[in-house]
């Protein structure tokens, strides 16, 4: 693969959904790729893979709680007179007969990795932590339904 640089001009010029160099540049600030929001039966998904884990969930009767607790990575604090605001974030899902964390990301930025880290870490000093799971794909989705259906 090739790599493309631009100029600082170029950059400077570039809009979103204009071209630079013949290339498109395309400019967001998502946490999810490509990722639109769904409601169903009154539930608001961030996702549809989001909500075919809660589809396979119920048809297969695994027990589970939607959105749990928001997790607090970091607290706010003061730097230098600035504040600088809270990490938190919080899971799909949580499957508490397997004490299991799932998240459903089909294609996610760096941040969410440097959170599930962050997350791993802090769950690591616990008693009894859980296992954290990250499902990319409604295979990947339906592989777990089958390894927890198996484990039963």
């Amino acid at each position: 693969m090739s790599r493309v640089t631009f100029t600082e001009e170029e950059l400077k010029n570039s809009k979103v959904g204009r071209n630079v160099s013949g290339l498109k540049l395309v400019v967001g600030n998502k946490k999810v790729r490509n990722a639109r929001k769904v409601e169903y039966n009154g539930l608001k998904f961030d996702s549809g893979l989001e909500l075919h884990m809660y589809k396979q969930l119920v048809n297969f009767k695994i027990n589970f709680v939607f959105k749990p607790e928001r997790y607090i990575l970091q607290p706010t604090f003061k730097y230098h007179g600035d504040t600088v605001r809270l990490i938190w974030m919080q899971p799909d899902f949580f499957l508490p007969d397997h004490n299991t964390i799932v998240d459903t990301k089909g294609f996610s930025l760096d941040v969410a990795k440097i959170k599930y880290k962050v997350l791993k870490y802090m769950l690591s000093k616990t008693a009894n932590p859980p296992k954290i799971v990250w499902l990319s794909t409604k295979a990947k989705v339906y592989d777990f339904i089958v390894e927890l259906i198996a484990d039963k």
